[in-house]
């Protein structure tokens, strides 16, 4: 699962940059060097005819070339242009409208011992020439999740971060770009360790259960990782597939649930479904909130269904789910759960 962030100290040269800007300043030189023109004044032509070019015997009265000129307009200098400071630019729209590039980034920080994160303010940054800054990145490479990083210092113990593939964004302007040598920021070994912090494969060994109308959970064998979705007060599938007395498929957007979380932490789906709490019994360390995604359920009413008992079967399929935590956006595969038991209340 690939971590989703937004992407130095002057002075410090990175390999990655060194390579493209020296490029782009010999192509440069090059350009300079070859294409210098004759500079046209009023009066001339440089088309190789004469400036004096008169109505032959006409004397004063000759019309020359100096009154046709568009005067004062040359090849050089007359739309120059200005160089727009990107990294200036404040917002995704301003951002936009100057042909640069918005980055979203992480606030991090840390005590010394642990690391916190939550949405950044952003960074616009150039659009690079030439494929961005390369891809040799050397030792910059993140071992947990092989992106790079950038960070910049905003306050005592909290960095802005930025993320990136390769070496792409080349040097964002006072970022320095962590190199994992040891003399790091403290923010380079936070967003390093934390690399993805939902393990690869869990999905296939989530096993579901589920009560009322309607909240279903799923678990891993070990309790570390669940999933609880909870369609809230407004929409109760249990009772309109009972009601219709046949089985209802409909098909939501996951910000249609009231609940639609990944938990990480020991016996994290303790508390679902359960009416006698022991605080002792769990823990939820992270809290992923769906962002994206789609959710299918099917409701197999029961018939003659016992007070209280379960009165239908769930099957649900959740496809394309997206969740976030602390800035930091994790993909989730595919899962579906059959025959979950609902419509029965706890107690």
């Amino acid at each position: 699962m690939a971590v989703v962030l937004g992407e130095h100290t002057p002075g410090m040269t990175y390999r990655c940059t060194e390579f493209s800007l020296t490029a782009l300043f010999a192509l440069a030189s090059a350009l300079s060097l070859g294409c210098d023109a004759p500079e046209k004044t009023v009066g001339q032509e440089t088309d190789g005819e004469s400036t004096s070019d008169s109505a032959s015997g006409s004397g004063s009265g000759s019309a020359t070339d100096s009154g046709e000129t568009d005067s004062g307009e040359t090849d050089s200098g007359s739309e120059t242009g200005g160089t727009v400071d990107c990294a200036g630019l404040e917002t995704p729209g301003e951002c936009a409208e100057n042909d640069c590039e918005w980055l979203d980034t992480i606030r991090v920080s840390t005590d010394g011992e642990t690391c916190t994160s939550e949405p950044g303010a952003g960074y616009c940054n150039r659009i690079l020439p030439f494929g961005g800054g390369g891809d040799d990145c050397g030792d910059s490479l993140c071992a947990a999740d092989s992106d790079v990083y950038w960070t910049r210092e905003v306050a005592t113990g909290e960095w802005e971060v930025l993320g990136g593939a390769g070496c792409s964004l080349g040097a964002p302007e006072g970022f320095t770009q962590c190199d994992f040598s040891g003399d790091d920021p403290a923010a380079c070994e936070c967003v390093c360790e934390g690399g993805s912090f939902l393990p690869e494969g869990f999905e296939p060994t989530l096993t579901g259960s589920g009560c009322g109308d309607m909240n279903v959970f799923a678990s891993t064998p070990d309790g570390t990782i669940g999933l609880s979705l909870s369609t809230g007060f407004e929409f109760n599938p249990v009772d309109d597939a009972v009601s219709a007395g046949m089985s209802v498929t409909t098909t939501h957007d996951v910000s249609e649930f009231a609940r639609l979380v990944i938990m990480v932490g020991t016996n994290v789906t303790y508390p679902e479904c359960n009416d006698a709490l022991d605080p002792d019994a769990y823990s939820i360390d992270q809290e992923w909130l769906a962002t994206a995604g789609s959710v299918e359920i099917t409701i197999q009413p029961v018939e003659d269904a016992p007070k209280f008992g379960t009165t239908g079967f769930a099957t649900v399929t959740i496809t394309g789910l997206e969740v976030s935590l602390g800035g930091i956006t994790e993909m989730v595969n595919d899962v579906t759960f059959e025959d979950i038991g609902v419509g029965w209340l706890p107690g």
